[in-house]
């Protein structure tokens, strides 16, 4: 593992391949972190974030690393 490649456990890869569609890789993220219970307010506030990212590796890591400290995340788990 090399730092800032992977999420612990979670392999970047399948959210990189995402990262041009801020929808599914929201989705996806709300998915592995949250098992689908993301509000709609963080779904939104990731969207903003998520798009002004420049490119799909960022975006991924953007939107996962914002989910993980959004409280939300630590609850589930």
């Amino acid at each position: 593992s090399h730092p800032g490649t992977d999420f612990p456990g979670v392999s970047i890869a399948a959210f990189e391949a995402l990262g041009n569609d801020v929808d599914a890789l929201i989705t996806k993220v709300d998915q592995t972190l949250l098992h689908g219970r993301m509000p709609a307010g963080l779904r939104q506030a990731l969207a903003v974030a998520v798009q002004a990212q420049g490119d799909a590796r960022t975006r991924a890591l953007t939107a996962l690393y914002l989910t993980s400290l959004s409280g939300l995340y630590a609850v589930q788990h």
